[in-house]
């Protein structure tokens, strides 16, 4: 997660802590349990790099059945100068690119000592995700070169489809509202396509001038990863 990332979730998580005290005030007494039957349905919203929204329901005992949906959006405009030895060229670039991602995931989930305030659960699914990544340098060339400006593009897609585990922790504010932390492991198949497109200046030492040399490439592969996934922080509503 980059530094924008963690500022944002910290500050989304601190107005939903806000929101979230007020709604426990006065609700329970002290021997009151903390997850009421009279409430067997949750929906949750978690943060990491991602943002996760979820519904869940109480099914055989207590157990949980989760079903979520993790969306994810990137997008940049950067400067950069670049400097070539041979030729003894410097480009300027401005770029701009973006990233998506999505996922669809069902859980399993068993908490241990349920009805406690503090819970720790652990679970795992499948899930099946897609994404694409596009970036575009435009490419500013000196006017001594003789040549025009010209573009860079490079995009990627991936889609995956695997299992994963969970674990996880939960501090009941009220029969309703409670905070909760959660990572594990992924362990997935990824299928990837790449199309790259490149334009180089070159330099032709017979006439003594410059010209493009332009390169495309197209791949595509598939290989089994395992991972761990970021830490996700949140807030449960029950009802």
């Amino acid at each position: 997660m980059n530094t924008k990332h963690g500022l944002l979730t910290g500050i989304i998580i601190l107005l939903l802590l806000v929101m979230a005290l007020p709604v426990s005030a006065g609700l329970f007494e002290d021997d009151e349990v903390y997850y009421s039957d009279d409430h067997p349905n949750m929906i949750q919203l978690g943060l990491d790099e991602t943002v996760t929204l979820a519904w869940a329901h109480r099914a055989f005992g207590d157990y949980l059945i989760r079903y979520g949906v993790d969306l994810n959006y990137w997008g940049a405009d950067e400067e950069e100068t670049r400097t070539y030895p041979a030729p003894d060229t410097t480009l300027f670039y401005e770029g701009e690119g973006h990233d998506y991602y999505t996922s669809l995931h069902i859980d399993f989930i068993k908490p241990f000592e349920p009805y406690k305030q503090v819970r720790v659960y652990v679970g795992g699914g499948p899930f099946f995700s897609w994404g694409d990544r596009e970036t575009r340098d435009k490419v500013l060339v000196d006017p001594d070169y003789g040549l025009p400006d010209y573009y860079n593009k490079y995009t990627a897609q991936n889609k995956r489809a695997g299992v994963r585990a969970l674990v996880g922790g939960e501090f009941a504010v009220n029969q309703r509202v409670g905070i909760f932390f959660e990572t594990g492991f992924n362990a997935y198949m990824q299928w990837s396509e790449y199309d790259t497109y490149d334009r180089q200046v070159l330099y032709n030492p017979d006439t003594e001038s410059y010209y493009y040399g332009d390169y495309s490439r197209e791949s595509d592969y598939s290989r089994w990863n395992v991972n761990m996934s970021n830490v996700m922080v949140g807030i449960t509503f029950r009802y």
